[in-house]
């Protein structure tokens, strides 16, 4: 590895699915009350009072504006931008170590959340090898 920079650009869409395909489950009101009564304990949000999968998110804040989207809408999030630098790179026979620095930027792409985030990390990576030519 050479010490060099790497830029990561992350498009974020959102869509407000109802739960009912199986890419969607895992997420659904469903499974989520399916989980509660198996382990006992109803849930604070009283989904069982209403139909499942339902999806529906309405907001208004206390200046008057309004945020709604219904089940089955899409709408851009942000546009997100890394940049990492390593600081430092050891790789041996037997492992890999590695400490970067990041940038980061979030442009919002919709009137939901307009303001620009940002921030910086440090991350240090440790990958033992597993076998010759594997770092797990």
């Amino acid at each position: 590895m050479k010490r060099k920079g790497t830029f990561i650009f992350n498009l974020n869409i959102h869509i407000l699915a109802g739960g009912n395909s199986p890419l969607h489950y895992p997420a659904s009101d469903k499974l989520i009350e399916e989980i509660h009564s198996a382990i006992g304990s109803e849930d604070n949000f009283g989904r069982k009072l209403y139909p499942f999968n339902s999806a529906d998110i309405s907001f208004e804040d206390e200046e008057g504006n309004n945020i709604r989207v219904s089940k089955g809408s899409s709408f851009l999030g942000t546009l997100d931008t890394h940049y990492y630098y390593p600081l430092y790179l050891k790789n041996n026979k037997a492992s890999s170590h590695t400490l970067q620095v990041g940038g980061h930027i979030a442009i919002p792409l919709n009137n939901y959340s307009p303001e620009v985030s940002g921030g910086f990390s440090a991350t240090y990576f440790f990958r033992k090898k597993n076998n010759q030519n594997f770092f797990g």
